[in-house]
């Protein structure tokens, strides 16, 4: 019996061990996306300055879609027969890719970096929102208080830093900035029912596709207007890194931490995006880094977590 309990002992501290190595690697993985995530508005903010709105979300697509597609292709293997709910996909490519991209490209034409990342925070209070007024998801008092901390802090940044000069302009950027999250939102609604019947790996592939096929009639509209744009090898360097890194990449490490770590972890992680995002825009862009903007993050931060903690 002795033999027999050590060796049972010894199994069950293997498991353990194998169960802590899995998520630590999960825990590494989403960390990954999230570095990958944060610095993807000073990229674009980079390229924005050589290549119109439009077009570079267009090329981002294409080349996420040429990273995604095999990936999408290998995870049917085995898998016989899947249905396809390809009009859902279609919408799901024209609100979480298309429109989402094209108002944030914009946007970011009027705003800085640091500010973008900040007003991306809002995302998971966007959704409990939407998710309240179409689908009829209650909202806890709780819930309610911290979307009204979110609003507050974004509100905060936006008015203050909108100067006399370029005020308009400014709140413009946040305009659009918020319309896209209000199109991820209906995005993340209809990904809820077609991720139960189709393998993450192709609905993503599917996403970036049909976003490519619809921005590109605005991407034409970038070229007719400025013809295609001589870019620096910099540029070229970020158009990269958003395509395969930041549309790609990222979605491999994010669904391999998913296995290992529950959703609510992981999207606690996703938080520190908008701080990795304007910490880059200080860092590399030397935006200016003001205590508006630390207040007016740290009040987001706040109201998410009582939106995600009290969901």
């Amino acid at each position: 019996m002795d033999v027999e309990s050590a060796e049972l002992r010894e199994s069950v501290e293997e498991v353990r061990g194998r169960a802590v190595d899995g998520r630590t690697l999960g825990f590494l993985a989403i960390l990954g996306a999230v570095a990958l995530w944060g610095p993807s508005y000073v990229a674009t903010k980079i390229v924005l300055a050589e290549m119109g709105p439009y077009l570079l979300a267009f090329v981002r697509f294409a080349l996420a879609t040429a990273f995604l597609g095999p990936v999408a292709v290998w995870s049917l293997k085995g898998q016989g027969g899947v249905r396809l709910p390809v009009r859902r996909l279609a919408v799901m490519g024209l609100t979480g890719g298309t429109l989402y991209f094209a108002c944030q490209n914009a946007g970011l034409q009027y705003v800085t970096a640091l500010e973008a990342s900040l007003v991306g925070a809002v995302l998971p209070a966007i959704v409990a929102l939407v998710s309240w007024a179409v689908a009829g998801e209650k909202l806890r008092p709780l819930q309610v208080t911290g979307v009204g901390l979110v609003v507050a802090g974004v509100a905060l940044v936006a008015i203050i830093s909108s100067g006399s000069q370029g005020a308009t302009l400014n709140l413009l950027g946040y305009a659009l900035l918020l319309g896209s999250a209000v199109s991820w939102a209906f995005f993340t609604l209809l990904g809820r029912r077609v991720g139960a019947e189709v393998p993450s790996a192709v609905v993503a592939a599917f996403v970036v596709a049909f976003g490519a096929l619809f921005l590109l009639p605005l991407a034409l509209f970038d070229l007719a207007r400025g013809g295609w744009p001589a870019l620096s090898p910099l540029a070229w360097a970020m158009v990269v890194f958003l395509g395969f890194g930041g549309s790609g990449l990222t979605f491999v490490l994010w669904n391999y931490g998913l296995k290992t770590l529950t959703a609510g972890v992981a999207g606690s992680l996703t938080n520190l995006v908008p701080f990795v995002g304007a910490f880059c825009a200080w860092a590399f862009l030397k935006e200016q880094l003001a205590w508006v903007h630390l207040w007016g993050g740290l009040t987001v931060l706040a109201g998410l977590r009582l939106v995600t903690w009290s969901r």
